[in-house]
């Protein structure tokens, strides 16, 4: 009996040093401290005691902050695709932590990076016109306007009192052109042929030197959406 308990004590202090070891090691890769990180991962295995959150888990927490729309799934899936880093299908705590350390206290380039990854949609290392478009309307069906930064201003009273007369077949059409022609000024900013792509390194170096595509591209994503996470 004595031997079984010390073989249960051993594995429990083994397990807690590889937990301390790696969270000292994620607290290099983030911008949150060991004892943040320590209460991120309490209240991590509480609600999510498998240790991971998959897709419809992640669609469900982030459509909760936008209540009033009902398609920001659709954007929270774009969202969760680019957090997958190592794209099995789920986010573990670590995948959490780095994507919420990039959202509360990213550095441009990271918050650029995570940008890249959003709009590449197949992760073939670029974007296309119809991948960006995709991601586009998604944001667009969230934020309800197109931002100032482009010429496709539209005040949100409008929006609303368009979407109460449209059927869904006419807001989905205008979701559409609005985000065709986001697309268009974008890909025009940064100078690619109709039948371009923009790679990650085009996309980070125009996007840092340019201030007009940096405002514009980072208009696509708010950022704001990791202050609503409490840790």
């Amino acid at each position: 009996s004595s031997t079984f308990h010390q073989r249960v004590n051993d594995v429990s202090t083994s397990s807690m040093y590889r937990r301390r070891s790696s969270t000292k090691l994620l607290s290099g890769k983030t911008h949150f401290s060991y004892k943040e990180l320590e209460c991120m991962r309490k209240a991590f295995v509480r609600d999510y005691p498998q240790g991971w959150v998959n897709l419809y888990q992640f669609q469900q927490v982030f459509s909760a902050f936008f209540p009033f729309n009902r398609d920001a799934c659709d954007y929270a899936r774009h969202l969760f695709r680019s957090c997958d880093t190592d794209r099995d299908g789920v986010l573990n705590f670590d995948d959490f932590a780095q994507a919420l350390s990039v959202f509360r206290r990213g550095t441009d380039a990271e918050k650029l990076s995570l940008l890249f990854r959003v709009y590449d949609v197949n992760g073939d290392g670029v974007i296309t016109r119809n991948e960006m478009a995709e991601v586009l309307e998604s944001v667009l069906e969230i934020k309800q306007i197109a931002e100032e930064t482009t010429n496709l201003a539209v005040s949100s009273s409008e929006w609303t009192s368009s979407s109460s007369k449209n059927s869904e077949t006419e807001r989905r059409r205008r979701l559409s052109c609005l985000s065709s022609e986001y697309v268009s000024e974008l890909f025009g900013l940064f100078e690619v042929a109709d039948a371009g792509t923009i790679t990650c390194d085009e996309f980070l170096e125009k996007a840092n030197k340019d201030r007009n595509i940096h405002s514009c591209v980072f208009s696509t994503l708010d950022f704001s959406f990791g202050e609503n996470i409490q840790i």
